[in-house]
């Protein structure tokens, strides 16, 4: 039998026909509403005529002229995506995706440090092509690779909690056991729990990557463009990246990514980095991405997810508060978890798995993960606030009968 190949068991029901808006349409005609933006991209939601309209004149007009040339709208979209960055970025390479970019990413350090270890955080995803995926949630034993414990700070969700002494000491003695080339973490470990780990641990990091020579790469593929009221993520933390890689909101749902480099890393590496794919600087890419930005900055996105997550985040400690089987309410931006657990307060497959089934009957589509007895809400961020309560009314139901 010939069909698309499902990367696990098998696809998800139903099938779709159409988005608008906050929700996906399936073939049968009935709305879903979708609180994961897709894989965490459709910022804009779904059937976004703007982004329709910005990618059809630009394939109208050039949509590929190979990754040896420049184009006009390549080399706009890098004055756009610049002028929201921190200062001390001067150079951009437009990829087709995040795991594409961060790999890129590590291998740009790799050269311009002539070191090859990282320093990664064992909550972390990190990408799915190579060396992403060895640096992500504990795949195996890899002696380029050094996991470092955050069990201490998991779900706390406090930014402004102070790290202790044995935390600092243990950092540093990472660093004078290895000799890496990049500490490369997510500011907000999403695929992992999304963990809001405190700000001190990774200002520690920061600290100790510039006294040994490493260079911070930071993951921005789903806490950036704004996911967290801020346009980057590690701009809660006050982190200075030397690389920082944007993808998924970067698009709104077209594959696009983002490496962001400082003029010293960028300098070390030009000319002698050979790493060239077909889509590189690609304009049509470069066109989605300059939309999503203009787009963001003209109607004040920014400040706009940052208050719709605080109500979604109050509604989720509401529910924590009624339910002893719901805790660790966290968030920022429309960036949000909730743990769901057992009756000994261990993380509970059964129940969240129960959740997510549930929210299906309420026509809702519900992020899980069930292993880590977590939901997750990413939701498009021109979700408005009277579907927000929509949501929660029916998380609240649904807790209701929980067994």
């Amino acid at each position: 039998m010939k069909s698309l190949f499902a990367t696990s068991v098998s696809f998800l029901r139903p099938i779709w026909s159409q988005g608008q808006g906050c929700y996906l349409i399936s073939e049968e005609g009935k709305r879903y509403f979708d609180l994961e933006s897709g894989t965490w991209c459709a910022i804009f939601g779904h059937g976004d005529q703007g982004l329709a309209l910005a990618l059809k004149k630009q394939a109208e007009d050039l949509a590929h002229c190979g990754s040896l040339y420049l184009s006009r709208t390549a080399i706009q979209a890098t004055e756009t995506l610049l002028s929201i960055a921190p200062p001390q970025f001067s150079s951009v390479v437009w990829l087709a995706s995040g795991s594409e970019a961060m790999d890129w990413a590590m291998q740009v350090a790799r050269l311009a440090t002539g070191k090859r270890k990282f320093l990664v955080l064992d909550c972390g995803f990190l990408g799915s092509t190579d060396l992403p995926f060895r640096g992500s949630l504990h795949r195996k034993e890899d002696p380029e690779f050094t996991f470092l414990d955050t069990s201490k700070y998991l779900y706390n969700g406090d930014l402004n909690l102070e790290i202790d002494k044995e935390t600092k000491k243990h950092i540093n003695s990472q660093f004078k056991e290895n000799d890496f080339a990049a500490l490369v973490i997510e500011a907000i470990p999403v695929s992992g729990g999304i963990n809001i780990l405190p700000r001190s641990f990774l200002k520690a990091l920061e600290e100790a990557c510039r006294k040994n020579g490493a260079l911070l790469i930071l993951d921005e593929v789903t806490c950036g463009m704004c996911r967290t009221g801020m346009w980057f993520g590690f701009q809660w933390f006050d982190l200075e990246p030397d690389i920082a890689v944007l993808g998924k909101a970067l698009g709104s749902g077209y594959p696009v990514s983002a490496l962001l480099m400082k003029e010293e890393v960028a300098r070390e590496v030009e000319g002698r980095i050979g790493r060239v794919q077909s889509h590189q600087n690609d304009p049509l890419g470069a066109a989605a991405a300059r939309y999503v930005i203009n787009r963001l900055k003209s109607e004040g996105f920014p400040k706009m997810v940052q208050e719709k997550g605080e109500f979604l985040l109050k509604g989720l400690e509401n529910l924590e508060s009624a339910f002893p089987f719901l805790s660790h309410a966290r968030g920022l931006g429309l960036l949000a978890a909730l743990q769901v657990l057992d009756d000994e307060g261990k993380p509970s497959k059964e129940r969240t798995e129960y959740f997510q089934s549930r929210a299906l009957e309420f026509s809702i589509l519900l992020g899980a993960k069930p292993a880590l007895g977590l939901l997750r809400f990413l939701p498009p961020y021109i979700i408005s606030f009277e579907e927000i309560e929509c949501a929660l009314k029916a998380l609240k139901e649904i807790a209701e009968t929980v067994p």
